[in-house]
């Protein structure tokens, strides 16, 4: 006679494995492509104020990197969207005052990531950092030597990009951090055309 608490205990693992497989079978039909790839520099925004002004200048030349994908699916889950997040790595290539290139890096993690449609996520390089690397009081897009990109989902890479840039370079430890859009003063700028990091 079969113990039945045993019999209880390896239909749930049963039902795990089954529920694991489910959500890996939804992605294992889905496909990720990266589209659009755009570098720009960006003044900070201006907001109006009541009360007293500021005598100081703002802040300008941030560097945006804004990466445009989207995930297709023979078989779309029912609600739209990915079970789970997108981990989503990008890297550059920063020209350095000094000659030498410089990698900054962001690593983010983005749910809500819908089947079908575009998606986009942007990073932004600040002022200071940028004219910290360049050693330049305005930095521009030409200071950017080249980049890669890398979508992954579960912990495996699932799409990735790369222009002008070395396996070894995006291994390298980054000279600075990327911000993700939610830590900037754009985050309230477009909000509903890009994907909100997580896990900052």
């Amino acid at each position: 006679m079969r113990n039945p608490s045993f019999s209880s205990a390896s239909a749930l693992i049963a039902l795990i494995f089954a529920l694991a497989g489910a959500s890996d079978s939804i992605f294992a039909q889905a496909k990720v492509k990266i589209g659009k790839f755009n570098v720009d520099t960006v003044e900070s925004p201006q907001f109006t104020l009541k009360g007293s002004k500021k005598s100081f200048k703002p802040e300008r030349g941030w560097l945006e990197a804004e990466v445009i994908f989207q995930v297709s699916s023979a078989k779309p889950p029912k609600d739209g969207y990915l079970p789970d997040a997108l981990e989503i790595e990008v890297f550059l290539v920063i020209k350095g005052g000094d000659n030498k290139k410089k990698l900054v890096k962001h690593s983010g993690t983005y749910p809500n990531v819908a089947v079908g449609k575009n998606q986009a996520v942007a990073v932004y390089l600040p002022p200071r950092e940028f004219a910290r690397i360049t050693g330049k009081a305005r930095p521009s897009k030409g200071d950017l030597a080249g980049y890669a990109i890398n979508i992954k989902y579960a912990g495996k890479s699932v799409a990735a990009d790369m222009k002008k840039m070395t396996k070894a370079q995006a291994g390298a430890a980054p000279e600075m951090e990327l911000l993700p859009k939610n830590q900037t003063p754009f985050r309230d700028l477009y909000y509903d055309n890009y994907l909100n990091d997580s896990s900052s």
